[in-house]
């Protein structure tokens, strides 16, 4: 469910298929190829640093903050775009906003939870 706080790809999401296949064309090659690494595209508004001239800033992440992505979180894999929902053990994940390589993609369900996490190589 979207609210004020959804990232721009919780929103591009949401979209129906047509709408998104529009929004994918009318991107550059360039603009394309740096989307999955972009994060302010996959960050949630309170995710984002602060406005301001910070030299230093605390973020308190507590529960609710996205350290955990909701099933309805969209995700790009190997094969286009998914949701964290419909991602099964074993699929692969395209390498995504986060600094890490994705070495195998393989994911894996949470213990006691409905989500899945990445193994990732530094």
């Amino acid at each position: 469910m979207l609210n004020e706080n959804s990232s721009q790809a919780e929103r591009l999401a949401t979209l129906s298929p047509d709408a998104r296949a529009e929004f994918c064309a009318g991107l550059t090659e360039a603009q394309a190829r740096a989307l999955p690494h972009d994060w302010n595209f996959w960050a949630r508004k309170n995710q984002l640093a602060p406005s301001g001239n910070w030299r230093t800033w605390l973020v308190m992440a507590g529960r609710g903050f996205g350290k955990q992505l909701a099933l309805d979180t969209p995700l790009v894999t190997p094969q286009g775009w998914t949701t964290m929902g419909d991602v099964r053990r074993g699929d692969k994940a395209a390498q995504a906003a986060a600094k890490a390589p994705v070495s195998n993609g393989h994911w894996h369900a949470a213990r006691g939870h409905g989500a899945f996490g990445v193994k990732t190589k530094q």
